[in-house]
């Protein structure tokens, strides 16, 4: 988390797999492919964190990420996002 103190504003969704225990447990799990490959609950969870960004009035962003994404679908929620930082 001391990742985004170099951030004037900041907000962090994090949307976890049912399915896992912990957020260590997720946190563990993004490093094994094995997991999140459903990608009805990858389409559902960008629907809800758009749905999330979109309530807080966030309409342009940076998406921090550990892999570059293509990221579809947000337009219909009025989101940009301006640039994609790897961590």
């Amino acid at each position: 988390l001391n990742y985004f103190k170099k951030f004037n504003s900041c907000v962090l969704i994090f949307i976890r797999d049912s399915n896992l225990k912990s957020v260590t447990e997720t946190l563990k799990g993004n490093k094994n492919k094995k997991l999140n490959k459903n990608s009805d609950n990858l389409i559902r969870n960008y629907g809800i964190g758009a749905q999330i960004i979109k309530d807080l009035k966030i309409r342009k962003m940076i998406l921090i990420t550990r892999t570059p994404k293509k990221v579809i679908g947000l337009e219909g929620y009025d989101i940009k996002i301006t640039k994609q930082e790897i961590i």
